[in-house]
């Protein structure tokens, strides 16, 4: 299928995913094939470019894969997501400078072609064109190590960026590598620990009487923020509870059942949770559906006025909901030996 009837696939199924929205259990399951149609378009780039390249350059040999992180890592793209790339790779020491220069190349032409189908760069350089996301396994694990001792703003970010790592194209083996060793390490040292107040220190976005707080200022000014005032606080939770337990799926959703079967969340809980990240995910996609059939550039801001009185009592109720869910762990933590130790 070309790449116009693929992105049109991916519309078409949000619409379906949109309008579908009977329980949490089916629309992600919707998103989920949203996903693989993203991914499909990601991999068909990839198998094309690598092919045309390596007629030219014939490269020694060596095995890599193509990783997503971010939301593209956790598989909840919605119509469209910047780009959070990287490479991992393995070969003979003697081959390296060659390996570099061949996948520097390649992550050149692919990054510029996933901008060109719709996926745009990322702002931060969170992608295979900047050397720190373009390692060698060993590469990804000493860097791993030094921001797990540095532990600056940056290096905490690095890491949380990384914990959503997953293979989308090539060699899956090195990348399952690096996910045992990650959760070996964080199983013997104090770094789930001191990436709690990044985690959990997030601003929930409703007051004491359920007075929802909206941007005061900027183009954006009234307009409540759907992911940093919901989605990213929900994301982040699961994710430091999720290396606080050495669970490495990346997937919010799986992350979620996971920490359920290890019995941090009573069966109540855990449909809180799925019901809070559909319903996230749902007004995410359904904004940017909406701003694409405008023609406007797509964004997470949203006028409250735009939701039905159903919509708004839901986004009260799963702000309040992770609230208390933030509040809670973060006593937990505390009591396992304070959040700065």
């Amino acid at each position: 299928m070309e790449m116009k009837k693929w992105k049109e696939a991916i519309l078409n199924e949000a619409l379906r995913a949109i309008e579908g929205m009977d329980s949490s259990a089916r629309f992600l399951e919707n998103l989920k094939r949203i996903n693989r149609h993203h991914d499909y378009i990601h991999q068909s780039i990839m198998e094309k470019t690598d092919r045309e390249l390596r007629a030219i350059e014939n490269p020694p040999s060596f095995s890599y894969c193509w990783v997503e992180m971010g939301s593209g890592g956790r598989q909840e793209r919605t119509v469209w997501s910047d780009q959070d790339n990287g490479i991992v790779y393995r070969c003979k020491e003697q081959d390296q400078p060659a390996v570099i220069a061949y996948l520097t190349k390649l992550a050149e032409k692919v990054v510029n072609m996933l901008e060109v189908v719709g996926y745009p760069k990322c702002d931060g350089l969170i992608m295979a064109t900047n050397s720190r996301w373009l390692q060698s396994v060993e590469g990804w694990k000493k860097n791993w190590e030094k921001w797990s001792e540095e532990l600056s703003l940056d290096t905490i970010r690095y890491l949380l960026i990384s914990s959503d790592l997953r293979a989308i194209y090539g060699d899956d083996g090195l990348v399952q590598e690096l996910c045992s060793w990650w959760e070996q390490q964080n199983g013997s040292t104090s770094l789930r620990q001191r990436l709690v107040p990044y985690s959990l220190h997030q601003r929930i976005p409703i007051g004491f009487f359920g007075q929802l707080f909206t941007k005061t200022h900027g183009e954006y000014a009234g307009m409540f923020h759907l992911k940093e005032g919901g989605y990213y606080p929900l994301i982040s939770m699961i994710r430091v509870l999720s290396l606080r337990v050495g669970i490495f799926p990346t997937s919010t959703q799986a992350r979620i059942s996971r920490l359920a079967q290890h019995s941090y969340f009573t069966p109540l809980e855990l449909q809180e949770w799925e019901e809070a990240l559909a319903f996230y995910l749902r007004l995410r996609l359904k904004n940017h559906v909406y701003l694409l059939s405008k023609g406007e550039g797509l964004h997470d801001y949203i006028q409250l006025d735009d939701l039905s009185k159903g919509e708004i009592s839901a986004l009260k109720h799963h702000l309040v909901f992770l609230k208390k869910q933030q509040k809670h762990w973060l006593k937990v933590f505390d009591k396992e030996g304070g959040l700065y130790a």
